[in-house]
């Protein structure tokens, strides 16, 4: 699954730097003129502010596949937390149905309590930018005089000459979307509004990102339950529970992480899967240990 998922990106941030680049400079494919009139408005008019022509402009190295972070991030904690759970309850000298029961209930509670934390915070997050945006609007339309010497002070500690930032400031002015957006991004540091659906979909991604992962560990275990119930309790092996969880989750973890730089631009996809096997090696030792050390003391 997480090979689809890299095969799900079109291309990866660093191969759409590339291209992006490539086509600034003028490559093969597209010519000097034709690069500029393509992402060019028509002339604006001088005496009135003028819309922006493409409010919803993708930026250049934006990966077209959106919640990716959403699905690598809930993948990930699902597959760490299942894998300790399953150790610590083998450590532990549990039953393989207990630790069934408990690693398939702490599994589906965490993935509900973690996708609604998600859209909790995306809908503050989308609540403060739509908020930012209209308080902007409004002072762009209210007191435009006063917004554009905000600007051109900002442009000036930025180190614009005040010449240039008065003239920067007086083109920009002119397209009302355009002005506040920008002002949004580089005054602010506010990021744009991405629409009133996507806390509920990130929510819902994270979300079901981890409840499929996080059941990955478990297949181990559940193997070993079926067969006991079939076969009798002599069948239950803790060994190939073990086995099979730790097959499972390292493989997925080198290509999550494999599918993680991929989204964020990394140029050293294998170094990041085995940065993340190692986590997910280090998390399972130690959740075995300290299950081993307390069960002794206890």
């Amino acid at each position: 699954v997480a090979f689809g998922g890299y095969c799900w990106l079109d291309y990866g941030r660093a191969e759409l730097a590339d291209s992006y680049r490539n086509r600034s400079h003028y490559g093969d494919e597209v010519a000097p003129s034709e690069f500029c009139e393509a992402r060019a408005p028509s002339p604006p008019r001088t005496d009135e502010l003028q819309p922006a022509p493409s409010p919803a402009l993708q930026p250049a190295l934006q990966v077209n596949r959106q919640y990716v972070a959403e699905v690598v991030s809930g993948g990930l904690n699902g597959l760490l937390m299942m894998i300790a759970t399953v150790l610590g309850g083998i450590g532990a000298d549990l039953s393989g149905r207990s630790i069934f029961a408990m690693g398939s209930a702490s599994l589906a509670a965490y993935s509900l309590s973690a996708g609604f934390g998600t859209f909790l915070i995306e809908s503050v997050r989308e609540e403060f930018s739509v908020a930012q945006l209209a308080e902007e609007r409004s002072e762009v339309q209210q007191v435009p005089e006063e917004e554009m010497k905000e600007m051109i002070c900002h442009y000036r500690k930025r180190g614009i000459s005040k010449d240039d930032a008065q003239t920067v400031a007086s083109v920009l002015s002119r397209y009302e979307t355009f002005w506040v957006e920008h002002m949004m991004s580089e005054e602010l540091g506010v990021p744009l509004p991405r629409g009133a659906e996507a806390p509920i979909i990130s929510g819902l991604a994270t979300s079901a990102s981890l409840l499929f992962f996080g059941a990955l560990p478990l297949l181990g275990v559940a193997s070993s339950v079926a067969l006991s119930r079939w076969r009798g309790p002599q069948w239950y092996r803790p060994q190939f529970s073990t086995s099979v969880s730790l097959a499972l989750s390292a493989g997925v973890l080198l290509l999550l992480g494999v599918l993680l730089s991929r989204a964020a631009g990394s140029r050293a996809p294998c170094i990041n899967g085995l940065l993340m096997l190692i986590n997910g090696c280090a998390a399972s030792l130690l959740s075995f240990w300290l299950s081993q050390v307390l069960t002794a003391l206890s």
